[in-house]
């Protein structure tokens, strides 16, 4: 559906496969000699806005796999936060924070990664949170243990 701003190019991303070449045909002779540079570089900057809402999806969708670890998914969190184009470290570590709380849906888990200070920064909750889990798994299998 093209943008309501008309960019150039904007009815190209519109057609099916097989029409670019008809198209082109068409309309090239006559655009050659008349385009506008300028306009041209907007519209492959906003055909590069559609990867990153795509990315910026991606990084909503995503829910962690049954069965990785946490610094897994905390990962690849990370890997595509770098690719959503926020601009500023506070706007991406924010939405990473916010991301780390749907890594686990176990309550004691989640508590300590809530639990922790305001200045706590995204890998902090995942290391967090990874302890818990990692206390909540081993629990009850290990007794009679103590540190001290």
């Amino acid at each position: 559906m093209p943008s309501k701003n008309r960019l150039p190019l904007d009815f190209l991303t519109g057609l099916e496969d097989g029409d670019y070449g008809r198209v082109l045909k068409a309309i090239a002779p006559k655009t050659l000699a008349t385009i506008d540079l300028e306009g041209l570089r907007t519209a492959i900057e906003h055909l590069d806005g559609a990867n990153v809402s795509k990315d910026r999806w991606e990084f909503l969708a995503y829910k962690r796999p049954t069965g990785m670890p946490m610094r897994e998914a905390y990962n690849h969190l990370v890997y595509l936060s770098q690719r959503c184009g926020w601009t500023g470290v506070e706007a991406a570590e924010a939405t990473l924070r916010l991301k780390c709380l749907h890594l686990s849906d176990d309550p004691r888990v989640l508590e300590t990664m809530l639990g922790l200070p305001s200045t706590s920064t995204s890998a902090d909750m995942v290391n967090a949170g990874t302890i818990a889990e990692s206390l909540r798994l081993t629990s009850g299998v290990i007794t009679g243990f103590s540190l001290g």
